[in-house]
């Protein structure tokens, strides 16, 4: 397994931390997740390689959508092109987060990572029930606050999207089967579209292209292998659609 990449650095000791400025920080850092939540409320809940990938993207094969009209089937999301421009333009609003705004960011995504791996970790062991949808809205709401803390100027935090593409292999491989309401989908182009645009930007390095490219090919097919179809050309859509954005660019 690709061993787990190091948070961003956190600034040196003897740099001054300021309170958030007003009107400034705009990335919420309890979006609705209690201080006082622990591990025991969710026991409450019963509710590699670079070549691989680039002939997945380009072969035609069973997961193809050349032999139906697309237009017709109803999808679970958006079009590549349109994500993209709206990204692009969210990209662009983007301001960049100051030296205490990192610290504390760091601090708090750090945390959060933590506790969702401390929640799979239990779940494996039969401890409690964490079930795929709990964990993809969490995984969601870090995915989103990383987002917002990414700039033009002020891009160190990408390396969490690798991060987080790493324990996906992890969570992906535990569960038996993934479902079209998991959110699986959503969740893949919304990493899928923004790690291109990074791209595009020349905001990722080549070495850290290249580490999400293997990662992306195993979690392309891992995901090809578990979801359930029962013959839904809906599905069949989506799953052409995994990483597309990514592999593109390879």
């Amino acid at each position: 397994m690709t061993s787990i990449p190091p948070s961003p650095e956190h600034p040196q000791g003897d740099e001054e931390l300021k309170e958030l400025p007003e009107g400034q920080f705009d990335i919420d850092l309890n979006p609705g997740i209690s201080s006082d939540e622990d591990d025991e409320s969710i026991d409450n809940n019963k509710s590699g390689d670079i070549s691989q990938a680039n002939d997945e993207a380009h072969v035609n094969n069973e997961y193809e959508t050349d032999n139906f009209d697309v237009g017709d089937v109803p999808t679970i999301t958006s079009s590549f092109d349109e994500e993209y421009d709206n990204v692009k333009v969210e990209l662009d609003s983007h301001q960049p987060i100051s030296l205490s705004q990192q610290s504390k960011f760091v601090n708090y995504i750090d945390e959060e990572l933590l506790k969702l791996q401390r929640k799979f970790v239990k779940t494996q062991s039969g401890e409690i029930r964490f079930n795929l949808n709990q964990l993809i809205n969490e995984l969601d709401q870090n995915l989103k606050l990383i987002w917002r803390s990414i700039s033009i100027a002020s891009h160190n935090n990408i390396e969490y999207f690798i991060k987080i593409l790493n324990d996906m292999e992890d969570y992906f491989e535990f569960y038996p089967q993934f479902t079209s309401d998991s959110g699986i989908f959503k969740t893949i182009q919304f990493i899928d579209v923004r790690i291109a645009l990074l791209h595009d930007k020349k905001l990722l390095q080549p070495t850290q292209f290249v580490r999400i490219l293997s990662i992306i090919s195993r979690l392309r097919m891992m995901v090809i292998s578990k979801i359930y179809r029962n013959d839904d050309v809906t599905i069949e859509i989506e799953i052409s659609k995994i990483f597309e954005g990514i592999l593109d660019r390879s």
